[in-house]
């Protein structure tokens, strides 16, 4: 991953974070982890780049996904994620 990737992946990390959830294009994705489509090791490493950010060896990470957006929601923090992001 090229470092300005890298950098904009923490910016979404970080979002993460402080809000307990962010959205994702799908072509910044793959522009991030140069795929045309994310493997299991670039989940992983995903999962594994979040798990490190909160300190938490095993966070309670949700994905969701639609055409353009890949979301991930902290589940400490959203519960009722279903509810609240699909209405």
């Amino acid at each position: 991953m090229e470092r300005r990737h890298e950098d904009e992946l923490k910016l979404a990390i970080e979002a993460l974070q402080d809000r307990g959830w962010v959205r994702i294009e799908w072509r910044k994705l793959y522009r991030w982890f140069n795929a045309k489509r994310l493997s299991r090791g670039a989940y992983t490493d995903l999962y594994g780049r979040i798990a490190e950010a909160l300190d938490n060896k095993e966070p309670d990470i949700r994905f969701l996904s639609n055409d353009d957006h890949l979301f991930l929601i902290r589940g400490d923090l959203y519960r009722d994620y279903k509810e609240h992001f699909l209405g």
